[in-house]
C-alpha cells in the first residue's frame, strides 16, 4: 500500500505537454469555448423567463469548437502513425542488424571449428614425429648396448659386485 501510494504520488507531478501544433490546436480550442461561454451568458430577459440571444452563433462557435477536436484527434492519429511506423522501422533494423551478426557469429564459430580441427591433427601429427623418434632412439640405445656388450668383455673387479651370489658362481 505505502509503495502504491509513494508511486502515485511520485508521478502526480507529471505533465504530458503535446507537440507544438497539438498545443496551438488546443490553445485555439480553448479560446472558442472561453468565448461560447462569455456569449452564452449573455441572455436577455423577457418578463421573468431567459431567451438566449444568437442562437445560430452560438451553434456556428460549437460546430468550430467540434471541428476543431476532430483536427486535434487526426493530428494525435497522425503523430501515433508516425511514432508507430518509425517504431516499426527501428525493429526491422534492429532485426536485420541482429541477423547480420548472428551470420557473422555463425561464420567466426565455424572458421574457429576449422582451425581448432587442423591443430589437432597437427599436433597428432607432431606427437606421432616425437614418439617414432622416441622409440627409435630407445631402440637404437639398446641395440649400441648389446653390441658393446658382446665386443667388449667388461670384467669387473670383486670389490664392485654387491651381491655374494655372483662371486660364488665364479
Amino acid at each position: 500500500m505505502k509503495t502504491a501510494i509513494f508511486t502515485w504520488l511520485f508521478l502526480l507531478p507529471i505533465q504530458i505537454y503535446a507537440s507544438n501544433a497539438t498545443s496551438s490546436l488546443l490553445t485555439e480550442r480553448e479560446s472558442m469555448i472561453q468565448q461560447l461561454k462569455a456569449e452564452s451568458n449573455e441572455s436577455s430577459v423577457v418578463f421573468g423567463l431567459e431567451i438566449p440571444t444568437n442562437q445560430t452563433v452560438n451553434y456556428a462557435l460549437a460546430m468550430q469548437i467540434i471541428e476543431k477536436d476532430n483536427a486535434i484527434i487526426q493530428k494525435l492519429k497522425l503523430n501515433n502513425r508516425i511514432d508507430e511506423a518509425s517504431l516499426i522501422s527501428e525493429n526491422e533494423n534492429y532485426k536485420a542488424i541482429t541477423l547480420s551478426q548472428e551470420k557473422d557469429i555463425q561464420k567466426l564459430k565455424n572458421a574457429l571449428a576449422q582451425k581448432t580441427q587442423e591443430i589437432k591433427t597437427l599436433q597428432f601429427a607432431s606427437w606421432q614425429d616425437e614418439s617414432a623418434i622416441l622409440i627409435f632412439s630407445v631402440g637404437m640405445l639398446i641395440f649400441a648396448f648389446l653390441y658393446i656388450r658382446t665386443k667388449v668383455n667388461i670384467k669387473f673387479p670383486d670389490s664392485l659386485l654387491l651381491s655374494p651370489l655372483i662371486s660364488q658362481e665364479k
